[in-house]
């Protein structure tokens, strides 16, 4: 019976989280919707973004050797926020 529950729990929670592709857009659109009132806006939101993924998946990668693995979340999290102040205050310094 315990096994029965935890299959249908899985179940349940594959389908509404994990599996639901209308979920999924809705979280990745929301950002995109709040900030994005024109084409240019969204343009450059895209773009900040991928230069987000693209450095701090480079800056990681370079470090992970070198980070514990006690801190290694935390650590990935800093350097994600760095870098998204970093693109941040150079859009804002270049394309006010």
């Amino acid at each position: 019976m315990v096994a029965t529950d935890k299959s249908s729990f899985q179940l349940v929670a594959n389908g509404i989280l994990k599996e639901n592709p209308i979920f999924k857009l809705a979280l990745s659109m929301c950002p995109a919707v709040g900030i994005s009132t024109t084409v240019v806006n969204g343009l450059m939101l895209g773009t900040a973004v991928l230069f987000v993924q693209v450095f701090s998946s480079v800056t990681i990668s370079l470090l992970k050797n070198f980070i514990h693995p006690r801190i290694r979340i935390p650590t990935y999290t800093l350097t994600i926020a760095t870098w998204v102040t970093v693109i941040d205050l150079s859009l804002a310094a270049y394309f006010p």
